[in-house]
């Protein structure tokens, strides 16, 4: 703490650049084939036609894998597409974002593979709980009270997860399905 009572920020932080770019790079990835469905008119088949849903869901889990499988994945997957839509959308992620090898479309920009933390969830939680806090008619002093005891409760935090006494809180459901995702990793196989 400084001798004006307000903590400064620490020097050293557990998430780096590098991983900031992956989950916003992973994120733009969704984004982009979303959008390439849309355009193609998959929507509708993405949602009620089982087949065609499984394989386009199948392509948005592509940066799940480890980045050097997801080449050979891609052409397993390119060889289901079977109607033109889908055929187009294979090439569309082939082209723009499997067979490029320049970032930020390569796919090591993009693979999150064994990743914990693959969202922005955990800073979404920490401005709602500050909003929650903060509330709407606060007055200046107040809100610098507010925000002088979160700065003292993330520090305290961030020194408990870098010493491994405290780990990211998670949810028991997102739990089980990072263990399945790892397990899956672990047991990977490619299916004809």
């Amino acid at each position: 703490m400084t001798s004006s009572g307000i903590s400064r920020p620490l020097t050293h932080t557990p998430i780096t650049q590098e991983k900031i770019f992956l989950l916003c790079f992973y994120f733009h990835f969704s984004q982009a084939l979303f959008r390439r469905m849309k355009r193609l008119g998959l929507s509708t088949a993405y949602c009620k036609d089982e087949g065609t849903g499984t394989i386009l869901r199948q392509f948005l889990s592509l940066p799940l894998l480890l980045q050097n499988n997801i080449p050979s994945q891609w052409n397993r997957l390119n060889s289901l597409c079977s109607t033109t839509g889908l055929s187009e959308f294979s090439q569309y992620v082939g082209k723009t974002w499997i067979y490029v090898h320049k970032p930020p479309r390569a796919p090591e920009c993009w693979s999150v593979h064994q990743m914990s933390v693959r969202t922005n969830n955990d800073i979404e939680g920490w401005h709602n709980r500050l909003k929650t806090r903060g509330k709407s008619h606060r007055t200046f002093y107040d809100l610098i009270q507010v925000m002088h005891e979160e700065s003292s409760l993330l520090d305290w935090n961030l020194a408990q997860i870098w010493s491994g006494a405290l780990d990211r809180r998670q949810n028991k459901d997102y739990i089980a399905a990072n263990e399945e995702l790892g397990y899956y990793g672990i047991h990977w196989t490619v299916v004809k």
